[in-house]
């Protein structure tokens, strides 16, 4: 009996399975993660763009993106629960800081709009 035989018929022997086992994968949860902090940035870039806080107080953001990072990277050291939800604060600091330089980049190309 072949050990390949319950693969599909369009897959190379030895490849990974493309098909079904993506949720139940560390890649799986690695991607669902990254949709998640995509979408946390999205609503914080929006937010950025329309804040006057991130207007006027840009480096608070950045210095406290940097506070982010560190934070993130000791807590993945420790193997701590408070990881996951650090990226999360880094990915909403991260969409402010893009949204409202987005926008000023914006209204300096296009002072008067399209």
């Amino acid at each position: 009996m072949n050990k390949n035989q319950n693969q599909n018929l369009y897959q190379f022997p030895d490849s990974m399975n493309p098909v079904g086992t993506c949720g139940d994968t560390s890649i799986g949860k690695t991607y669902a993660l990254l949709a998640a902090t995509l979408v946390v940035f999205a609503i914080a870039f929006v937010y950025g763009m329309h804040s006057i806080f991130a207007y006027q107080h840009p480096f608070i953001l950045r210095i406290g993106s940097f506070a982010l990072i560190f934070g993130v990277e000791y807590a993945c050291k420790r193997s701590s629960p408070f990881a996951v939800p650090l990226v999360f604060l880094l990915a909403g600091d991260m969409g402010m800081l893009m949204g409202a330089a987005t926008s000023q980049i914006w209204l300096a190309a296009f002072p008067q709009g399209w």
